[in-house]
């Protein structure tokens, strides 16, 4: 058992799939293979089910998931401490937050970051913010930017960023929709909603609507809030989205925010991490930037 032996492990854990994870971790599927039967020799466990179809992870597999894991994050660590004693530090650094904090938020701080760092390889995925804390609780990353949530996992660390309102929008163009938003009282269960499919804003516009014991009329649940923003632009509804996705949103032009009574919640972001990998150096070293 060595090392890559237990990272290919680690890939096919979380694609899998043998030809996906080969492509990651550029092996062949054939040197995949052998890899996983050899572990699971020494073992002396199956740890997966595999046939021509699909591949399941057993009990016995997500057992030694777990310890792997820890083994590979605490080699790494081991690394990166020697790294940092005889040399610049060096590594590869994995974050994940959405399309928007990627240039709103992330700009400034990876200028800064590769400045100091310049041996360090940032890896930056986008995807949907409500997914940033299952992104950290799977290892397939490091670090991400979030909301912090009403109640923080004592396994994460938080630091925050910036603070952002969580506002209603609507469209700024002639539509069914505007005339519905623009009355006097709105009747909130005729007027289209395009609702988040999960995540810190999902809960507190359900919050919302329980307040005012209203069932929304749901025109379209979607992932990302960039994608609620264009949806609204289109005159299909109205929605909720934070602040800062909206000012630096190319439909902007298209979108007007309106007043609710009551207000939601500001959304305070900032950059999550496991805290049992807080002090890796690559992670500490990108905190110091964002906190300095």
């Amino acid at each position: 058992m060595d090392i890559k032996t237990l990272k290919l492990y680690l890939s096919l854990c979380q694609t899998l799939h043998f030809g996906r994870s080969s492509e990651l971790m550029h092996v062949s599927t054939s040197t995949l293979s052998r890899s996983i039967s050899r572990l699971e020799q020494e073992l002396n466990v199956q740890l997966f089910e595999r046939d021509n179809r699909s591949v399941k992870i057993t009990a016995a597999g997500e057992q030694t998931r777990t310890v792997i894991q820890d083994m590979v994050e605490q080699w790494s660590t081991l690394q990166h401490k020697l790294d940092n004693q005889y040399s610049h530090l060096k590594g590869q650094l994995s974050i994940y937050c959405s399309v928007t904090a990627s240039y709103s938020l992330m700009l400034d701080l990876l200028t800064r970051f590769r400045a100091l760092y310049p041996n360090i390889e940032v890896n930056l995925q986008t995807g949907d913010a409500a997914l940033a804390f299952e992104k950290l609780n799977s290892s397939q990353a490091d670090l991400a930017v979030a909301p912090k949530p009403e109640q923080l996992d004592t396994k994460h660390s938080f630091l925050p960023i910036t603070t952002t309102p969580l506002v209603f929008i609507r469209p700024t163009m002639e539509s069914q929709v505007r005339k519905q938003s623009l009355q006097h009282q709105i009747d909130w269960q005729q007027l289209p909603l395009i609702m988040p499919q999960q995540g810190l804003a999902r809960e507190r516009l359900d919050n919302w609507y329980k307040q005012k014991k209203i069932k929304p009329n749901i025109y379209s649940q979607v992932a990302g809030h960039e994608a609620i923003v264009s949806m609204v632009g289109l005159g299909l509804g109205v929605g909720v989205v934070p602040g800062i996705v909206l000012e630096h949103s190319p439909m902007k032009e298209k979108i007007e925010t309106f007043n609710v009574e009551p207000k939601l919640k500001d959304f305070e972001v900032g950059l999550c991490c496991l805290k049992r990998k807080a002090n890796d150096p690559l992670i500490k070293a990108f905190l110091s930037v964002c906190d300095s």
